[in-house]
C-alpha cells in the first residue's frame, strides 16, 4: 500500500470524525490518497493510511508520515482547534505556505482574540478574562446578563448563560464549570448580546488577500440549559437583505486580518446587535467537516476546500467575496424536544419540498423506534444532522422550520 499511496497527491486529515466524511470524499473524487490522523484507533475516517497519534502532537505525526515513506504532501487539513498548531507545522515542513508564530498564537485563546478586536475598534461589547473570580464578576451580573465560557475549548463545553441578579452560588457554579473545561484555566466573561449570531467562512494568503465564501445565519436551540448550542447554520439565506451580508463580510476580514492571519481558512462567529451593530465572537484558523466541503461550495459556486489546497502550494485568493448567490445550504441538526421519543421513524427529508434535497446525513436515532430524546450540554450530544442544499428562494428558514415542525410531531407523536 505504501507504494501506492507515495505515488498520487496525498492530503493530510488531522481528525477522523465522520464529520470530516465531505473533505474525504472530495479527495477521493480527485483521486488523492487520504491519511487520517486520530487519536482513537477506533475513529469512522481511516483513508488510506491511518496513523493512530495525538492530532496536537506535530513532531510524532511528522515523524510518522516521513517513516512511511512520504516526503511531499499537497496540504494538511483539520476542524479540530487544537490542531490548527500542527496543521500549520506539517504544512510548513514540507515547503507550503503557512501562518506566521505570532498569528498562531492569536489564532486559539478567545482573550487573545477579544483583546486585540478591541485595540481595533471591532469588539463592541464587555469582555475581560479572569483567572479566579472576584467582585468585578458579581457586580457585572448584578448589572446586565452575561455569558461565562472557557479561553481555550471546544464543542460549546463549559458555556454558561447568566441572568442579571443570578445568585452568587449560581454564579461561583458557572465559573468553576468554565475554568475546568478551559485548557489554561482561564475563563472569559462578556455581556451576552441579545442579537442574531452570524459564523462568516474565509480565506486568505500570504499576500493579504481575503476572501468571504459563505455567510450562514446561526439558530440555537431551546432544548439545553443555560447553553447556546448552534442546531441550524443557513448559508446564503434570503432572510436578510444582501446588503447585511455584505456588511458582514467587510467587518469579517477586517477581524480576520487584525489577529494577523495569513496563508489561512478562518471561521468566525459574529454578533448583530438589534441596532444593527456588529461584534466579533471569536474565531478559528480553519472551518469544519461538512462546512469545508460541501456547505460552503454549494453555498458560493466555488471550490472552497480546492481553494484552500491551491493556496498553501502558492495559489492566490482573488479577494472577491462569493456571497449572495442564487444556491442556499444548510447544517441542520436534528433539535428534538426533551422528554419525546421516536414513535414513527423518519426523517426531515420526508417533509422538505421538491428541489431541496440532502447530501449527507445521520439519521440513525431518528430511525430507531423508542429511542428518547433530552437536553443537550455540548455540540456532540446533538442526535443527528442533515446537510441540504437547494435554490435560494426554495430555502427560506420558513420553509424548513414548517418541514421541522411537521417532521417532529410525526416522528414523536407531539
Amino acid at each position: 500500500m505504501m507504494a501506492k499511496i507515495t505515488d498520487k497527491t496525498i492530503v493530510v486529515i488531522l481528525g477522523g470524525n465522520n464529520l470530516n466524511s465531505g473533505i474525504v470524499d472530495y479527495c477521493k473524487r480527485k483521486d488523492y490518497n487520504v491519511v487520517i490522523v486520530d487519536w482513537s484507533p477506533n475513529t469512522h475516517l481511516k483513508g488510506d493510511l491511518f496513523l493512530c497519534i495525538d492530532v496536537k502532537d506535530s513532531q510524532a505525526i511528522i515523524k510518522a508520515l516521513e517513516e512511511n515513506g512520504i516526503n511531499k504532501i499537497y496540504g494538511a487539513y483539520s476542524s479540530i482547534d487544537l490542531a490548527v498548531s500542527s496543521v500549520n507545522a506539517i504544512n510548513k515542513h514540507y515547503g507550503l505556505d503557512s501562518m506566521n508564530a505570532e498569528a498562531l498564537e492569536n489564532a486559539l485563546p478567545k482573550a487573545t482574540m477579544t483583546r486585540i478586536w478591541q485595540e481595533n475598534n471591532l469588539l463592541n461589547r464587555y469582555s475581560h478574562i479572569f483567572e479566579s473570580i472576584s467582585d468585578e464578576v458579581y457586580e457585572y451580573v448584578s448589572k446586565m446578563k452575561m455569558i461565562f465560557k472557557p479561553n481555550i475549548s471546544s464543542s460549546s463545553r463549559g458555556i454558561t448563560i447568566i441572568a442579571k441578579g443570578t445568585t452568587k452560588e449560581e454564579i461561583d457554579a458557572a465559573f468553576d464549570k468554565a475554568k475546568t473545561e478551559s485548557f489554561d484555566k482561564k475563563v472569559i466573561i462578556e455581556e451576552f448580546v441579545e442579537g442574531r449570531e452570524f459564523t462568516c467562512e474565509m480565506l486568505g494568503d500570504k499576500d493579504g488577500n481575503v476572501s468571504v465564501y459563505a455567510i450562514s445565519v446561526k439558530y440555537h436551540t431551546l432544548n439545553t440549559r443555560n447553553n447556546k448550542i448552534a442546531i441550524k447554520l443557513h448559508y446564503n439565506s434570503d432572510f436578510y437583505p444582501d446588503s447585511v451580508y455584505e456588511k458582514i463580510a467587510e467587518v469579517g476580514k477586517k477581524c480576520y486580518k487584525a489577529l494577523g492571519f495569513k496563508s489561512s481558512l478562518g471561521h468566525l462567529e459574529i454578533l448583530m446587535k438589534e441596532d444593527g451593530t456588529l461584534s466579533p465572537v471569536e474565531i478559528g484558523a480553519r472551518s469544519s467537516g461538512f462546512i469545508t466541503n460541501p456547505l460552503v461550495s454549494l453555498a458560493s459556486g466555488q471550490d472552497f476546500f480546492g481553494t484552500y489546497l491551491s493556496m498553501l502550494n502558492g495559489g492566490k485568493v482573488s479577494g472577491v467575496d462569493y456571497i449572495n448567490g442564487k444556491d442556499s445550504s444548510m447544517y441542520f441538526f436534528y433539535d428534538m424536544p426533551h422528554n419525546t421519543k421516536v414513535v414513527n421513524p423518519c426523517s426531515l427529508v420526508d417533509f422538505l419540498p421538491e428541489g431541496v434535497e440532502s447530501k449527507y446525513n445521520n439519521r440513525s436515532k431518528l430511525l430507531e423506534e423508542g429511542f428518547e430524546f433530552n437536553d443537550i450540554n455540548n455540540d456532540n450530544e446533538r442526535v443527528g444532522y442533515e446537510i441540504i442544499t437547494g435554490e435560494r428562494h426554495l430555502m427560506s428558514i420558513h420553509t424548513i422550520e414548517e418541514a421541522e415542525r411537521k417532521f417532529i410531531k410525526y416522528n414523536t407523536g407531539r
